[in-house]
């Protein structure tokens, strides 16, 4: 398995892109500290955010 993981064209960082890391060590730190993840989805035209617990397998 690689260190990073792979930038594909719907994964590509596009706004700050210089700011961007793929790094898997830095970017499973992240999910793992953070306490709720927010899913977002369109409900009859309109934005719905849904804050949610969330954790990572493997």
């Amino acid at each position: 398995m690689s260190d990073q993981y792979e930038v594909q064209p719907h994964t590509k960082v596009v706004r700050g892109p210089n700011r961007a890391s793929y790094d898997r060590t830095q970017i499973h730190g992240i999910i793992d500290d953070a306490l709720i993840c927010h899913v977002g989805t369109v409900v009859n035209g309109r934005p719905a955010m849904i804050p949610t617990a969330h954790w990572r397998v493997g």
